[in-house]
Formats: structure tokens, C-alpha cells, sequence
């Protein structure tokens, strides 16, 4: 597999797999949260990539290190995978687009999207 390949112009379902960084924006410690079922997902990935706990609230989630926000992650991601509450989403969907190493818009960006906030995420 070429890992140099451009993974958010691929097929949206291998760039998902394929991921080769993660960031996991509203991880938690809580057993049976959404956060928490996430990190538990990414760790069981054949792909096993570089996961980045993310949550302001926590320093660490189960001995990994967690970061306040997504502008603190050591690298760009392939990946940003988010569990927050629905007041926060916008936030961290903006916060996630600088924070991609890709550069091509993510599929909710795409003019063909039906998402009804699309065109404000957009921008």
C-alpha cells in the first residue's frame, strides 16, 4: 500500500481505514460513552495508527496522554473522529480542518453534500 497517497481524495471508506494518524476529539474515560468506545474501536484497528486522545477536560485516558484541543497535536491527522455534544460541533469541525494533513474538503464540504449546514462549514 502507498501510504504517500492523498487519503481524503480517496475512496472516503479507505481513507477512514487507511488512516494512518487519529485524532479521537471528545475521548473519555467514562465505560460505555461514545469517547470512551472510540478509543476502544481505533485500538483494536489492524492499521493500529497514531491515535491522539483529545478532551480539555483530561492530562491523561488510561495512561495515553490527552490534549486539550486539536491545535496541540504533535502532527496533522488523517483522521479526526468526533464524539461532542451538538452545541460543540461546529467548533470542532472548524477546529478539525486546519488540524487534517490533507488539504482537498472533507465529503460534508462537497457541493453535492445535502448536509444543511454545509454551506456555512463550508467557509
Amino acid at each position: 500500500m502507498d501510504n504517500s497517497k492523498n487519503l481524503a481524495t480517496a475512496d472516503p471508506v479507505a481513507a477512514v481505514l487507511e488512516a494512518r494518524s487519529v485524532a479521537l476529539v471528545g475521548a473519555s474515560p467514562r465505560p460505555g460513552s461514545l469517547g470512551a468506545r472510540m478509543i476502544e474501536e481505533v485500538a483494536k484497528s489492524p492499521s493500529r495508527p497514531r491515535t491522539y486522545l483529545v478532551n480539555p477536560r483530561y492530562a491523561e485516558i488510561g495512561g495515553s496522554r490527552c490534549y486539550p484541543g486539536l491545535a496541540g497535536l504533535p502532527e496533522p491527522v488523517d483522521l479526526a473522529l468526533l464524539a461532542v455534544p451538538d452545541a460543540a460541533l461546529e467548533e470542532q469541525v472548524r477546529a478539525a480542518a486546519p488540524a487534517r494533513r490533507s488539504s482537498s474538503a472533507p465529503p460534508w464540504t462537497r457541493r453535492d453534500s445535502s448536509a444543511p449546514d454545509r454551506d456555512r462549514l463550508r467557509d
